[in-house]
């Protein structure tokens, strides 16, 4: 009786998935902190300290795969397993965390101009480590998902390729510290990536937090304080994606903050614990100004409109309790495209998963790495120009 471990692998979190082989639907999943996150709070910060010290480097893979060692144990013993009886590992994450969590130092990928050398890392091959001193099976195989550009990597490819459909276009939009996108158009795949920081992923807003028990999903402003919701109706204890919008959204109708979102009367008094600062307030908007502006132009680069979409996935942390009026309103898409929006949680997860045992699957989403064409947001001078204008509320 075998098992496969899925993981993926987010700037400031790990997703774990156990997974039987046989039974895709009997599996067992858990989130965890990144380790790696006192290396820097950015893949950039973590990628350069790793440059420059080995030692970092070193530890950057320790730290990591020990990190997912200790959550595969605790999932193998709720199912009542060992964790040699873990036999494939699929990992995904972005490209440069990607390389760092195999040990390697992309330099090419943090500085101009930003080239991806090599897409397809040990996907189908062996460790390039001995995962056994983790305590997992010395026959334990690793697979690690392929890489679509310098930008995109192989968490946002699989997610995708898990939601793939017949339907001739399609928006898919990983919405976590990177935006990163892809569009399926009648003309081919385009793929792109704006840094928006980890504002919605609870990074740089100190209330922030997943959509757990006790986060505020909802917000109104009634006679001089918010009136909050929370997922399962516990005391609020932070705020979800959803919730940090609407609160956003009700203090700046209520005259609680500027357009360019400086808190009038500092700081910005939720509920009990529970405040936010200009600085907080203005990361947010500046996130949600890069999707915008990222989606715009990568519409526009493959000659295609809204209008002519199908389907549109909004993956990652802001797909969890997002109410799509709201986030129209907010300005985190155009509402021409956010009338598509379906969320799918734990989409890179799902991928990861499929792609442990099936070889059609994984076969799929290296055609898909190849073929997809990677948009410079950067070199595009209406993204700055989109950027600007979409700050403010």
């Amino acid at each position: 009786m075998f098992y496969g471990l899925a993981v993926d692998c987010g700037t400031s979190n790990l997703s774990l998935s156990l997974c039987r082989k046989g039974r895709p639907e009997q599996r067992r999943d858990l989130t965890a902190k990144n380790p790696c996150l006192r290396f820097g709070a950015d893949v950039i910060t973590r990628a350069a300290n790793a440059e420059k010290n080995e030692n970092v480097r070193r530890l950057l893979v320790e730290e990591l795969w020990q990190c997912v060692a200790e959550g595969a144990k605790t999932l193998c013993e709720q199912e009542g397993v060992r964790l040699t009886d873990v036999r494939r590992i699929s990992f995904c994450a972005n490209p440069i965390l990607t390389h760092l969590s195999l040990g390697l130092v992309a330099v090419e990928l943090t500085r101009f101009p930003f080239s991806l050398k090599n897409r397809f890392l040990n996907f189908k091959q062996s460790a390039p480590f001995d995962l056994s001193r983790f305590g997992f099976h010395r026959r334990t195989r690793l697979f690690v998902a392929p890489l679509v550009s310098a930008f995109v990597g192989g968490d946002v490819l699989l997610g995708f390729a898990d939601d793939e459909t017949d339907e001739p276009s399609h928006f898919y939009a990983d919405l976590g510290t990177n935006g990163e996108m892809i569009l399926k158009t009648p003309r081919g795949l385009f793929a792109a990536s704006c840094a928006a920081g980890p504002a919605f992923e609870g990074g740089l807003v100190r209330c922030g937090m997943r959509a757990e028990e006790g986060a505020v999903e909802h917000a109104e402003y009634q006679d001089g304080a918010f009136v909050l919701d929370t997922v399962g109706g516990k005391e609020a204890r932070g705020l979800c994606v959803g919730g940090l919008v609407e609160v956003l959204l009700a203090a700046f109708d209520a005259g609680l903050l500027s357009p360019n979102g400086e808190v009038k009367n500092e700081p910005l008094c939720i509920a009990e614990n529970l405040t936010l600062t200009t600085e907080e307030v203005r990361a947010v908007l500046l996130a949600k100004a890069a999707f915008r502006a990222g989606a715009r132009v990568l519409f526009s680069a493959a000659n295609t409109s809204y209008e002519t979409l199908c389907r549109f996935t909004l993956a990652g942390a802001l797909g969890e309790h997002l109410n799509r009026q709201k986030a129209a309103e907010f300005g985190l898409f155009d509402p021409e495209l956010l009338r598509l929006a379906k969320p799918k949680q734990n989409a890179a997860l799902e991928g990861a998963a499929r792609a442990l045992w099936d070889r059609a699957f994984r076969r799929r989403c290296t055609t898909l790495a190849r073929s997809t064409r990677s948009v410079d947001l950067a070199s595009d001078p209406s993204f700055n120009e989109t950027y600007v204008n979409s700050i403010s509320f």
